[in-house]
């Protein structure tokens, strides 16, 4: 009997936890042909409709930035850009940064937009003008995200 209470009750716990966890869609990583990998590693998603401006919204992220190549990879957080669903610049950003051969590093951007996009909307990440290496721009493809609103 004390069994079957204890599983139940574990039951309901988890069930209750995996109800309320946001599910965020994320693709990639993706990698230049040179072996700079980009990832976005965390995407959080806040709604606010209450305003006298109307509806808005917060996104932070985090991206890291895996350098595989066998040169340094400078990166300029402040110019990556947010596609779809319009094209927006980040709000605030970390500082840029080198990142050595076969260096890992994670920066936060945060956008903002009050022309009613939301959480629920599919967006894409372009980092492809935010890296470079030896003067040269590293290009690779955008990353397509959903992020389901935390609040």
């Amino acid at each position: 009997m004390n069994q079957a209470i204890f599983v139940a009750v574990l039951a309901l716990s988890t069930t209750g936890v995996a109800c309320y966890k946001p599910v965020t869609r994320i693709s990639g990583p993706v990698e230049s042909r040179g072996g700079v990998k980009v990832e976005l590693v965390d995407v959080r998603c806040h709604e606010f409709g209450d305003s006298d401006d109307g509806h808005s919204l917060e996104l932070a992220m985090k991206l890291a930035v895996t350098n595989g190549s066998d040169t340094l990879v400078q990166f300029f957080p402040d110019r990556v850009r947010l596609l779809e669903p319009r094209v927006l610049a980040p709000s605030r950003t970390e500082s840029s940064c080198a990142i050595e051969k076969g260096e890992r590093r994670t920066v936060q951007v945060y956008f903002e937009d009050r022309r009613g996009v939301s959480c629920m909307d599919r967006m894409r990440l372009d980092p492809a003008d935010s890296m470079a290496r030896n003067e040269r721009t590293v290009h690779v493809e955008p990353l397509a995200f959903v992020a389901e609103d935390k609040n």
